[in-house]
């Protein structure tokens, strides 16, 4: 099964059915000739590995602290906690979208 959230993807593991391994999708140029076709100069899209073996709940938490990192700012708690709340609301949405 594989799960997706923007650009990242939780894949069920084949051994450890009750674990996700996370990675996601980033746009690169690619610096030589590749052998599927894309050359040099080139942008593509490559999935990123970013972890194996996490629960399903953990594999969400480890989506929400990676957005926010991206904001790579310094801010009080309160506006972290507003920060992660709106992700995490956004993650439950598309969660609950589906039911």
């Amino acid at each position: 099964m594989k799960i997706q959230f923007r650009e990242y993807t939780l894949r069920q593991d084949i051994i450890a059915v009750d674990r996700f391994n996370l990675s996601r999708t980033i746009n690169v140029t690619a610096t030589k000739d590749l052998t599927n076709g894309i050359k040099s100069g080139e942008k593509y899209d490559k999935e990123e590995e970013l972890g194996y073996g996490y629960r399903f709940e953990d594999g969400l938490k480890q989506i929400i602290a990676l957005e926010l990192i991206k904001k790579d700012d310094t801010v009080y708690l309160k506006d972290y906690l507003k920060a992660y709340r709106e992700v995490n609301n956004e993650l439950l949405k598309a969660i609950s979208d589906v039911r």
